[in-house]
Order: structure tokens, then C-alpha cells, then sequence
């Protein structure tokens, strides 16, 4: 069978496999997941939620420092309607 064959079903491929005994174990270990996939999975996912979530909380209070010290620092701002000035 040469590899430029247009028309390839699955049996053909099965008995391709079968002969190849090579090629098919090295599929199997490309495909097959090792058994602490999951739990390595779980664990970068964990560690990188933990990190945006240290960020967030960090700019949320450095957010607020800088309002609370301008709130604090700076005068407050008294509306135009409620000047007494005369014309």
C-alpha cells in the first residue's frame, strides 16, 4: 500500500497496524495518558487559578489604597448649585 493512496478505510488501516507492530506500539504510548495525568492536570490548574487569584486581591487593595488616600487627601468637592454667589 503506498501512503499516497487516496481511498484508505479503517480495515485497511487495521491490518497496516497489525503488520507494523512497531508503529502501533508507539501509538499506543503517543495515545495512551499516563496514569497521573489527572492529578497533575488538577494541580497546575489549582496552582494557576491560586495565582489570579493573588493578583486580583492585590489590585483590589491597591485599587482601594489609592482611592481610600485620595478620598482622605484631597478636598471635597462642593457643588455649583450650592454656592452662595452673588451676580
Amino acid at each position: 500500500m503506498k501512503p499516497d493512496d487516496e481511498l484508505l478505510t479503517e480495515d485497511d488501516l487495521d491490518e497496516e497496524l497489525e503488520e507494523d507492530l512497531e508503529l502501533s506500539e508507539r501509538l499506543r504510548a503517543l495515545f495512551d495518558p499516563s496514569a497521573d495525568l489527572r492529578d497533575r492536570t488538577a494541580d497546575d490548574v489549582g496552582r494557576a487559578l491560586q495565582g489570579r487569584s493573588v493578583l486580583a486581591t492585590a489590585l483590589d487593595l491597591l485599587g482601594l489604597g489609592l482611592w481610600t488616600t485620595r478620598a482622605l487627601l484631597s478636598d471635597p468637592a462642593s457643588p455649583a448649585d450650592q454656592e452662595q454667589e452673588g451676580i
